[in-house]
């Protein structure tokens, strides 16, 4: 899969972050097309007419246009989900549809959680958490001179939010039924640069073990020597 998509991203925001560790989780291969924020790229006439909110990630798949990320993460799962689901049905296929291949799982409740998670991140999770990697690593990277200093605010945030997480990982490996889902996905792209961006983990012991499962897997290896290569090159 990935013929005739393309994938407008800025590779070291978390928005795109979490698309492209899971196109490569999919092992998806798509045209890859680079919008440099802090050069303004995405308020340029030409962007505009593909998203006119002016945001990445797009996903484009034929005549389709997607934004939102997290729309994005839905569809390209639930895309090589029906493509699982055929091979199974002509026989082609041994996995399991318990094995989630896609990320997505077949289960109607299970996908409404889901997307609750999904929802979750961008009411709660994104911005008390994506702060750290955005002040610490992201501007610096964009030729910002400075570390703006994160207030006390930020830190009760963060703690508050980041407790609810780790309750609701009590006792499991997953944030869905036994696999990996787009949830996972999404929710963990944000600690990708944890250790980088000094993300106070230590007193959030399932958060940390659910992290390092994830990050054990390869696709988030090279997804993430490639996201420190990039920071390291800006």
């Amino acid at each position: 899969m990935a013929a005739n998509i393309s994938v407008y991203v800025n590779p070291v925001t978390v928005n795109s972050i979490k698309v492209i560790l899971l196109c490569n989780a999919l092992a998806i291969k798509p045209n890859y097309i680079t919008i440099e924020l802090h050069k303004g790229e995405h308020r340029t006439p030409e962007f505009l007419k593909i998203n006119p909110d002016g945001k990445v990630p797009v996903l484009v798949d034929g005549d389709f246009v997607l934004n939102e990320s997290n729309a994005i993460l839905q569809y390209l799962s639930n895309k090589e989900a029906s493509k699982e689901a055929s091979k199974e049905s002509s026989n082609l296929s041994s996995k399991k549809p318990s094995e989630y291949p896609s990320f997505w799982p077949s289960e109607i409740q299970q996908q409404a959680e889901v997307l609750k998670w999904l929802f979750w991140q961008g009411n709660s999770w994104g911005k008390a958490v994506g702060v750290f990697a955005h002040r610490r690593l992201i501007l610096p990277s964009w030729g910002y001179a400075y570390k703006e200093a994160l207030s006390q605010e930020y830190f009760d945030d963060f703690h508050q939010v980041i407790r609810r997480l780790d309750h609701a990982l009590v006792d499991k490996d997953y944030l869905v039924g036994e696999c990996l889902t787009i949830a996972d996905i999404c929710l963990s792209s944000y600690l990708i640069l944890s250790d980088e961006a000094e993300i106070p983990l230590d007193d959030y012991v399932h958060v940390r073990r659910w992290l390092s499962n994830i990050s054990a897997m390869p696709w988030w290896q090279a997804t993430h020597r490639s996201l420190v290569e990039t920071l390291t090159v800006n």
